[in-house]
């Protein structure tokens, strides 16, 4: 079996940004295991180079809509004849809705967090609706998405399969800092670019109450400020082998996403032993329970109040702490991630 994974859908680099990593990470763990399904992966100039060393086919940047990406339905279809491939995966949002050969959607966004306002469509999980009613395979990455996708898109959940994401090798290793302590760190990415202004704005506020720095790593973003602001060190190459050492040393690791469905630097963080703040989600405690100090994203107070008894516990509570958050997440591996998929996709 061929299966084509369509990772062309708009030309924002942050959408699609954790989709192209789960499945760089699914296809590396593929590479290692003895199976008989095979994958060509479908890119665009911009993520074209990331899927290097995987077979691949570069598309032209389909055209970009502000509110639900297009899909290249017809470059697609001539690439999936062209390779051979007998099925195609595609991400929720950008699932072509004609295409002759099997399909399955990849859930990796949590519905909620859609951007909706002005759109035409009256429904917004309209298409996200024919797509799950196409699909012959749903993939989430815990149950709680698996119902969600239920409720939002009535996906039937026998044709559902959760496959969580796993947690890189390079996260297990030792690695040194390119910050000095102490320090504050953040990720900026497409489900947390807005909280992590408020974030800036609180840390302002307080300055003087904390002696940290504030490492905002990610990917830039061209809405971004131009100054981050006194005691904001921001860090946008960032490969995981820097990351592995910015978790590893920082004091907390805040994440403000609410409707990142999956969990997956937290999963990291949490990994390495890091002390993790973030909103309280169906999906982090279900992959995570309750190793993160959870607090209401709607309270500034609710935050400063988890950062500030963070910052508080003893050595001997982080210590314990960080034992607890490696327990919890130390199930989950990308070989565990592959199976689950290649198994679902072999009974397809």
């Amino acid at each position: 079996m061929l299966v084509g994974i369509n990772t062309v859908q708009t030309n924002n680099v942050h959408h699609g940004f954790y989709y192209d990593r789960y499945w760089r990470r699914v296809l590396d763990a593929v590479a290692a295991l003895e199976t008989d399904v095979r994958f060509v992966v479908f890119t665009q100039p911009h993520n074209h180079t990331f899927f290097e060393g995987c077979p691949r086919v570069e598309l032209p940047a389909p055209e970009a809509r502000r509110f639900f990406p297009k899909s290249n339905t017809g470059e697609l279809a001539r690439a999936m004849a062209e390779s051979g491939a007998d099925m195609l995966v595609s991400p929720l949002d950008a699932a072509p809705v004609r295409i002759s050969k099997p399909q399955a959607v990849c859930v990796l966004q949590h519905a909620s967090g859609v951007d909706i306002k002005g759109a035409r469509n009256k429904n917004p999980h309209k298409a996200q609706k024919r797509a799950c009613a196409t699909a012959e395979l749903v993939l989430t990455t815990t149950e709680y998405m698996r119902k969600k996708c239920l409720e939002w898109f009535e996906a039937p959940l026998e044709k559902t399969t959760v496959a969580p994401p796993g947690v890189s090798s390079v996260f297990t290793t030792p690695q040194p800092s390119m910050v000095d302590a102490p320090f504050l760190l953040t990720y900026y990415d497409v489900y947390t670019a807005e909280r992590v202004h408020r974030l800036r704005d609180v840390f302002a506020k307080h300055r003087g109450e904390f002696s940290h720095l504030l490492v905002v790593a990610g990917p830039g973003a061209d809405d971004e400020p131009q100054d981050w602001g006194e005691g904001i060190v921001r860090i946008e190459q960032c490969p995981d082998v820097l990351l592995a050492g910015l978790y590893q040393h920082c004091a907390v690791f805040l994440y403000p996403a609410q409707y990142d469905a999956t969990g997956m630097r937290v999963l990291e963080a949490l990994h390495v032993g890091a002390n993790v703040i973030t909103p309280r989600t169906g999906v982090l405690e279900e992959l995570a329970g309750q190793s993160p100090c959870y607090y209401n994203p709607g309270s500034p107070g609710s935050f400063l109040q988890a950062l500030r008894r963070s910052l508080e516990e003893s050595t001997e509570t982080h210590v314990q702490h960080a034992r607890q958050g490696r327990a919890a997440v130390a199930t989950y591996t990308w070989e565990k991630t592959a199976w689950k998929i290649l198994s679902a996709l072999k009974k397809l």
